[in-house]
């Protein structure tokens, strides 16, 4: 059988229509968006274009759309960038920053950045047995004196899907309580964009990271939901993009997003619904085949394109994605950014998970072209492994 992708949570197929797109612009005569002479012009009206559409498919202003280099980025930028515009206001003497135990690794190394630098305290957010975040057992006074809390709307190795909007509303309730109006809510939209309907309203927050690759874009390319009245200091200085990024934009990147998002939004309901069976059918088999692997991927609530399980104890993460790639079907060990590595994965620690185990979760994660046949073929490879091992 041909080759056979499951690793789409780390790079989705990417669209034809936006190969598409790209080959569009091969007549225009490029120009820098700043200069203020024809081709200047026609490559910002391009970039005008691409960011009042994306400002329609988030419900927000085309102010608060920010194009960046992918989700990593836009969460630097938010973390980052938004406490080094706190500290420079008087008598700002804040430490903790508040975070979900699950989110993905860029969270975590933008964490560890200001912990070096700047001193911070990091609190996590309380979750229950499922791994959910516990938002009906937070203490009211949790948040006091927090510079921002951040979470992940979906995790991306197990397929969690947080009630973001739930916990936005009580960060939101708190702030009109005790005045501490400049905390802000960051959420890391990178996972679920591809299934769930975004937008600061929705999510109740005040930031939003987004990657165009998670959607059939390509990599390199994303989007950082701003709402107008939160500040950030840009990490690379300059005058692009509304002045919060420095660098000539990248003007092909922009456009393919446009159409990136275009068809996301298009087919998000028809490809959840295609996810939906696929993931049934994957919980039921394994199940029924393999009753001693556990299943790690919540039934309910979670990314329907996301499954990850746990091998059995004489079998290892990573020899098993090599072994189903010496049979043209290629998984994951976790995340694509956690993938390979010896210490294990984080996430099953913080899920309570032993050393051993953590070295021992595989993911596999659908696109809209997998189909029931390509499963079962898979799964019966599955099987002769764990027979052989």
């Amino acid at each position: 059988m041909k080759n056979i992708y499951l690793d789409s949570a780390a790079h989705y197929p990417i669209y034809p229509e936006v190969f598409s797109e790209i080959q569009k612009l091969q007549n225009l005569k490029f120009g820098n968006p700043s200069s203020i002479h024809q081709y200047g012009q026609e490559a910002k009206a391009l970039i005008d274009e691409a960011r009042y559409e994306s400002s329609q498919y988030f419900e927000c202003n085309i102010s608060e759309i920010i194009f960046t280099s992918g989700a990593t980025e836009s969460l630097n930028l938010a973390i980052i960038g938004n406490y080094l515009a706190q500290k420079k206001q008087l008598n700002f003497n804040k430490k903790t920053i508040i975070v979900s135990p699950l989110v993905h690794d860029a969270i975590i190394r933008s964490l560890n950045f200001l912990k070096q630098h700047f001193d911070i305290h990091i609190k996590y957010l309380p979750i229950n047995t499922a791994g959910f975040i516990d938002v009906e057992n937070i203490p009211s006074n949790f948040f006091k004196n927090s510079i921002s809390i951040i979470c992940e709307h979906g995790n991306s190795e197990i397929g969690h899907l947080q009630p973001v909007a739930k916990l936005g509303k009580l960060i939101k309730k708190y702030k009109k309580e005790t005045g501490e109006s400049n905390i802000v809510f960051i959420v890391d939209a990178a996972a679920s964009i591809l299934t769930e309907n975004i937008s600061l309203k929705r999510q109740v927050c005040d930031f939003i990271s987004i990657s165009a690759e998670k959607i059939g874009g390509f990599s390199g390319q994303g989007i950082l939901i701003k709402k107008d009245n939160t500040q950030i200091t840009p990490l690379i200085n300059g005058s692009a993009e509304l002045g919060y990024r420095g660098g000539t934009e990248n003007l092909i990147g922009i456009t393919s997003l446009k159409k990136t998002l275009e068809i996301n939004n298009h087919k998000k309901d028809s490809i959840k619904q295609h996810f939906e069976k696929l993931q049934n059918f994957t919980q039921n088999f394994f199940i029924k085949k393999f009753p001693k692997i556990k299943i790690t991927t919540p039934k309910e609530n979670n990314l329907n394109h996301i499954f990850h399980f746990l091998l059995a104890a004489d079998l290892e993460a990573n020899l098993f994605v090599q072994l189903c790639d010496f049979k043209n079907i290629q998984i994951s060990a976790g995340s694509a950014c956690a993938s390979g590595t010896i210490n294990g994965s984080r996430i099953l620690k913080k899920l309570n998970y032993t050393h051993q185990q953590s070295r021992r979760g595989v993911r596999i994660s659908f696109s809209e072209h997998t189909t029931l046949k390509e499963l079962r073929h898979c799964f019966n490879i599955f099987d002769e492994i764990f027979n052989k091992n």
